[in-house]
């Protein structure tokens, strides 16, 4: 038997890999405290995992945290900032580009267009929700953005953000714990049923927590036909003809 090795591989790529920058200090309201971070820091993370790249992204609540052009100023200052970074070391730092809210469309188009073409980002980073309402990712308000990314087959990670109801079910249980794993898996569904991913093929799609419980819609997706969902009467129809 070959003797077992306990270093850890060095070529692993690490897609979920928040940076949090000095000009990105304010709170998350989902409770979490914001972490001090450097370009060291996480260099070290990555020597004791064996990670050799590092894709780094912006956690929630992102560019959104500000609004108007101070939001569309922010996702840009930080996108310019991981660029730099990126070309310093390009074989150890990759970037998914941030965005004001989605629900600028016009805006975050040409944030796409800037971080894509001019900055050369490894891919996108969206949220699992935008606005003050359940605009999720499957919401026909966010599918001009969807165009633009299928057009461009972009990497999109999407990260979850905090539910419209932030109130802590118990002040010792911030909701990245339970919360945001379910906000991927609400978003995920809400784009198989909207049948974004159907439409928008070309788009490369990464869940962040492995896409939260996703796992259990093997076991509930039997029920549907007793609920008159339109996608399964829709799906099943189609299916007969």
């Amino acid at each position: 038997m070959e003797e077992m090795h306990s270093e850890p591989r060095t070529d692993k790529i690490d897609t979920h890999h928040h940076f949090v920058p000095d000009f990105y200090a304010q709170g998350d309201p989902s409770g979490w405290p914001t972490p001090k971070w450097s370009p060291a820091a996480s260099e070290s993370i990555m020597e004791q995992l064996g990670v050799k790249t590092t894709i780094l992204s912006l956690t929630a609540p992102g560019a959104c945290i500000l609004e108007g052009q101070k939001s569309f100023d922010l996702a840009r200052r930080c996108n310019e900032y991981c660029s730099e970074l990126r070309d310093k070391s390009p074989r150890k730092w990759g970037f998914f580009a941030a965005f004001p809210s989605l629900l600028n469309t016009e805006a975050a188009l040409a944030e796409i267009a800037y971080a894509l073409d001019v900055l050369h980002a490894d891919g996108v980073s969206l949220f699992t929700r935008y606005g003050t309402g359940n605009t999720y990712l499957g919401h026909a308000d966010i599918e001009p953005i969807w165009k633009e990314l299928d057009r461009r087959q972009a990497v999109v990670f999407v990260h979850p953000t905090h539910p419209v109801d932030t109130t802590k079910v118990n002040e010792s249980m911030p909701q990245p714990l339970i919360d945001y794993p379910h906000e991927t898996t609400r978003t995920a569904t809400d784009m198989i049923i909207a049948s974004t991913r159907r439409k928008y093929p070309g788009c490369k799609v990464i869940l962040s927590h492995a896409g939260g419980p996703c796992h259990i819609s093997s076991r509930e997706s039997p029920t549907v036909p007793n609920t008159g969902n339109k996608l399964w009467l829709t799906s099943n129809r189609s299916t007969m003809t």
